[in-house]
C-alpha cells in the first residue's frame, strides 16, 4: 500500500508539469534553468595623477637604493622602510589599472618571493586572488597624497593555504570590507617585501608566518548568486511516506517486541513449574512412607498439597 501511494504521488507530480504534455500540444519543451544574477566587472575609480613611474631609469635607480633598507619577515613596517613604501604607491597612482595589468607578469609562483625577494622588488606582477579579508586604514601624511590604505589578504590557486597581502589606495565601488570576505579579484602591482604576520589564534611566542606584500590596483567582479529552483512537490510526498512508514515500523516493533517478551517470560515460568512438579513426583514415587511436606511441596502451596494427597490415595488403592 505504501509503495502504491508513492507511485501515485510521483504520477500526480509529473502530470502537474506542463512539459509533460508537450507531446499532446506539439509545443517545444522548455527547460527551466536556475536564475543566476550576473554582475559586471567593477574597477576602482581611475584617479590618475601625472608623475614618474618605474619606466623612468632615474626613478628606478632611486627605488633600488631605498629597497636596501627593507627587512623581510618583520611583523611591522619600520620607519626606514616607508620611503620605498610610498614610492611604490606613487608609481601606482601615476598609472591606471589597465596599464598596470598589461605590463604585469602573470606567470608567478609563491617561492619566487620567498626564496629570492631581492630579485623581485619593484617588479610588476598580476595575481588572481581568492580574498578572505579586507581591512581599511587611514593613511598618515605622505608624498603620494593617499588618504586611505586598503589591506587585502587572499590566496591564489598556486599558493593554496599560503596568503598574499596586497595594498591599494582604492577599492571598486561596492566591494565588501571586513575580516570575513569571500570574493575574487585580479590584482596588478609592485612587490615590496615579505611581510610577517601571526595567524589567527597564534600565541605571543609563536613564530610568525610570511606573506608577499605588493602595492598596486585591483579589479573585482562580484560573485554571482544563483537562485535555487524550488523543491519539486513529490519530494514532500516522498518525505511524508517515508515518515509514515518509519512510524508504522516503529509501532509494530514496539508492540511485537513486548508481546514476544511476555510470551517468553510466561513460557519460562511454565517450564520451571513443570520441571518442579516432575521432580517432586519422582521423589514421591520412590518413597513408601507417607509423603512429607517437603520444600518442593511448599513451593506449590495448596495445589502441591492436593497433588500429594491425590498421589497418596492412588498408591493406597
Amino acid at each position: 500500500m505504501i509503495g502504491f501511494l508513492l507511485v501515485l504521488a510521483l504520477i500526480i507530480s509529473r502530470a502537474s508539469q506542463p512539459a509533460t504534455w508537450t507531446w499532446l500540444t506539439g509545443e517545444p519543451a522548455q527547460i527551466e534553468q536556475p536564475t543566476v544574477q550576473v554582475h559586471p566587472v567593477r574597477n576602482e575609480p581611475q584617479t590618475i595623477a601625472p608623475g614618474p613611474t618605474d619606466e623612468d631609469p632615474e626613478e628606478l635607480e632611486a627605488a633600488k637604493e631605498q629597497f636596501q633598507a627593507l627587512t623581510d619577515g618583520a611583523i611591522e613596517l619600520g620607519r626606514e622602510e616607508m620611503p620605498a613604501y610610498w614610492r611604490l604607491f606613487n608609481w601606482t597612482e601615476h598609472q591606471s589599472y589597465d596599464v598596470l595589468n598589461k605590463r604585469a607578469t602573470g606567470d608567478v609562483v609563491l617561492n619566487q618571493f620567498m626564496q629570492s625577494p631581492n630579485e623581485q622588488r619593484g617588479k610588476l606582477y598580476r595575481l588572481d586572488l581568492n580574498v578572505r579579508r579586507v581591512l581599511a586604514y587611514n593613511a598618515p601624511d605622505n608624498s603620494a597624497g593617499i588618504k586611505k590604505v586598503y589591506e587585502v589578504w587572499g590566496w591564489t590557486t598556486e599558493s593554496k593555504a599560503w596568503l598574499y597581502c596586497v595594498l591599494t589606495a582604492h577599492l571598486p565601488p561596492g566591494m565588501p570590507v571586513g575580516p570575513d570576505v569571500y570574493e575574487r579579484v585580479t590584482f596588478a602591482g609592485y612587490f615590496l617585501k615579505v611581510q610577517g604576520y601571526h595567524a589567527a589564534g597564534a600565541g605571543p611566542k609563536d613564530k610568525p608566518l610570511a606573506a608577499p606584500l605588493l602595492i598596486g590596483r585591483l579589479s573585482w567582479k562580484e560573485s554571482p548568486v544563483a537562485q535555487p529552483a524550488a523543491d519539486p512537490p513529490w519530494l514532500w510526498w516522498l518525505g511524508g511516506v517515508v515518515l509514515l512508514y518509519a512510524t508504522a515500523r516503529f509501532a509494530w516493533w514496539m508492540i511485537n517486541g513486548r508481546a514476544s517478551t511476555s510470551m517468553a517470560r510466561s513460557s519460562a515460568r511454565e517450564a520451571r513449574s513443570a520441571s518442579n512438579i516432575r521432580g517432586w513426583l519422582a521423589d514421591a514415587q520412590s518413597s513408601d512412607d507417607e509423603i512429607p511436606e517437603t520444600s518442593a511441596l511448599k513451593g506449590f502451596g495448596n495445589n502441591g498439597k492436593q497433588a500429594a494427597h491425590g498421589l497418596q490415595d492412588y498408591r493406597e488403592n
